[in-house]
């Protein structure tokens, strides 16, 4: 069990930031892990996506965390 803060989500999710390609490493790295997160993280983390990166990105970022 892995527990995710916001920075990595960022990252993860951020094709333009710094840490995105080390972010994509590491969750394919530990791809049988279970990632574990609060709503507070969520929060934080699609409010810092809509300001950096898009408005739409929160939806998609959602959708895929809670899918998996």
């Amino acid at each position: 069990m892995i527990i995710v803060d916001t920075g990595f989500w960022l990252a993860l999710a951020n094709k333009n930031d710094s840490l995105h390609p080390l972010a994509k490493k590491q969750s394919q790295k530990l791809i049988n892990q279970q990632f574990i997160t609060t709503w507070c993280v969520v929060t934080e983390t699609c409010y810092l996506l809509q300001k950096r990166v898009g408005i739409d990105v929160p939806k998609t970022f959602i959708h895929k965390t809670l899918k998996n």
